[in-house]
């Protein structure tokens, strides 16, 4: 019974910080769209006062800032939380290939399981055991 409440509080502390995590990513994507929106705007609409070099170093700013936003946002999507294999039902993380050529919809990713090596939909579980806890909750 006291091992059955450590699991409880240890999933629980999990998914929490999963989903602080969560809302961090998110708003490091937001703050470097905005980044990157704000300075190409920048050098759009004052096109006559900047001149062409450093129009092409603000563009450059623009482009890394945005680059680097995406690559931190795939890295974290990847590594906060599970995914649930649709066929055998195990959870996994996926390397980062899996990650990055998966079509992503909404909270599912079609990658390939490491467990069954199926190519299917997998669903983004916060913890290890997400659907069992639903479901205990339910009864």
């Amino acid at each position: 019974m006291e091992k059955a409440e450590q699991n409880i509080v240890h999933f629980v502390k999990e998914k929490e910080e999963n989903k602080i995590k969560m809302q961090l990513i998110v708003l490091m994507g937001i703050m470097s769209t905005i980044s990157f929106i704000t300075l190409l705007v920048v050098v759009c609409i004052y096109t006559k006062v900047i001149s062409v070099p450093v129009k092409g170093v603000l563009i450059l700013i623009a482009c890394t800032i945005f680059a680097i936003g995406i690559i931190a946002m795939m890295v974290g999507g990847r590594t906060f939380g599970y995914y649930k294999c649709s066929c055998c039902g195990e959870t996994f993380v996926p390397n980062f290939i899996n990650f990055a050529t998966g079509i992503n919809v909404v909270a599912m990713r079609r990658m390939k399981c490491p467990h069954c090596g199926k190519r299917n939909w997998c669903k983004k579980a916060l913890t290890k055991k997400e659907d069992d806890e639903d479901e205990s909750e339910r009864m």
